[in-house]
């Protein structure tokens, strides 16, 4: 290390060094050789030069206290999976320490913008850009590496992506305010989402997903937000919980994760037909899934839209439903994937479900809906809770007080 910053400084070139992260932070019981121990000791070395006027940026303190706030807050929380690669809040983590210790010896100040959205992209594939021109010009032999651009056609691109980047930085990424949060709109493709950002996220950046009716009863959402979730909405309105639906919520999936580094697993709110788009989602992609939260959700497209028992269904939207879920109505009436049929992957995975309804549901009728998914959820041996209103109809939904459902979902996540 001495003899490089030597040969950085004869070029002209400023050296910051900056200490390694953490090994086998998640199971130290998985470190038998201490190869984190080695870490602490050379880190406190480079450290120690700070005396003889090195730029060192310490990141092991600020990765140690992160890692256990966030295990603390959900202890099933992984800050590398094979004991030395970070994953995306691992990464976070150590973004966030560099540039706290870095603006002062770079003589900045104020805060280090964030980069999400259409920023974000341009970033990646900038880097993406010059990764792949560096690795070709210095001729790596890396199997599967794509041949790069040479590299001062890279550099040229890189400065036109670099415009951009700063263009999308100064477009305001909130175009809005929801109930005082912070409310991003954008598109999924032809789609339109919305994602709402706590003020302050809380460790692990955990999110709620609405399937539908974004905005109704919004009290355990506000709520939540308060305790530092995030609140997702792709609209998928009239497809019913079909494959074609499942493949948008797929890709909003992939890009929240992607480009807002949200938790890896959502608790998805089914609040009446969105019933349908949670217990679907959740069968397809129980590994995704904390928990359920449904409210007089539709549990069997036959009671509504299709109104083949007690309840008047909805003519219109069967028509609709049969359409986007390619059935006649012979087929749709022996379908069997829906939730009330397809709960056993839900089960397998632990997933609990927390249920609020009317009792005396006119619309989505309980005996045809909930009854079958809370009996048939048992016997596969999972946890539900149905939280019943004496005498309730199908209107209102939520609670008033949304403390048991906020409860319910923090515990989830925990």
């Amino acid at each position: 290390m001495i003899r490089l910053k030597s040969a950085v400084e004869k070029r002209g070139a400023k050296l910051v060094v900056i200490t390694a992260p953490l090994h086998h932070a998640d199971k130290a019981s998985q470190d038998p050789n201490r190869y984190d121990a080695v870490l602490d000791a050379y880190a406190e070395w480079l450290v120690s030069q700070r005396a003889n006027g090195w730029a060192v940026i310490d990141i092991r303190p600020d990765l140690k206290k992160a890692v256990q706030e966030a295990k603390t807050a959900n202890p099933a929380f992984i800050f590398a999976s094979d004991g030395v690669h970070p994953g995306p809040a691992g990464h976070d983590f150590i973004a966030t320490s560099i540039c706290a210790q870095l603006w002062p010896i770079l003589g900045l100040t104020g805060k280090p913008l964030q980069a999400s959205g259409p920023a974000l992209d341009i970033l990646l594939k900038r880097n993406e850009l010059l990764k792949l021109a560096w690795l070709t010009k210095t001729r790596h032999i890396r199997p599967g590496i794509p041949e790069g651009l040479p590299l001062d056609a890279a550099n040229t691109k890189a400065a036109e992506l670099l415009k951009e980047y700063r263009t999308a930085m100064q477009t305001p990424a909130a175009t809005s305010q929801w109930n005082a949060y912070p409310r991003i709109d954008f598109k999924i493709g032809d789609r339109s989402a919305i994602l709402v950002q706590p003020k302050s996220p809380a460790p692990g950046r955990p999110w709620i997903w609405r399937t539908e009716f974004f905005g109704h009863e919004p009290q355990a959402d506000i709520a939540l937000l308060g305790k530092g979730f995030h609140l997702a909405y792709i609209d998928v309105q009239n497809l019913y919980g079909a494959p074609v639906a499942l493949d948008a919520m797929d890709a909003f999936y992939d890009y929240l994760l992607k480009t807002h580094q949200l938790y890896p697993k959502t608790t998805l709110i089914g609040m009446s037909r969105g019933g349908l788009y949670a217990f679907n989602w959740a069968a397809l992609h129980p590994d995704r899934v904390a928990s359920l939260y449904v409210d007089a959700p539709v549990c069997d497209f036959k009671s509504w839209p299709g109104g083949k028992g007690k309840g008047p269904g909805s003519a219109a939207d069967w028509m609709r439903l049969l359409t986007v879920y390619n059935l006649t109505e012979p087929a749709a009436l022996t379908y069997k994937k829906n939730p009330v049929d397809n709960l056993a992957p839900i089960a397998k995975a632990g997933i609990p479900i927390l249920a609020v309804i009317g009792q005396e549901d006119e619309v989505v009728p309980v005996s045809e809906n909930i009854d079958l998914i809370e009996n048939r959820y048992l016997a596969l041996g999972g946890r539900i809770q149905v939280i019943r209103k004496p005498g309730g109809k199908h209107h209102p939904h939520s609670l008033k007080d949304p403390a048991p459902i906020v409860d319910f979902v923090v515990e989830s996540v925990r």
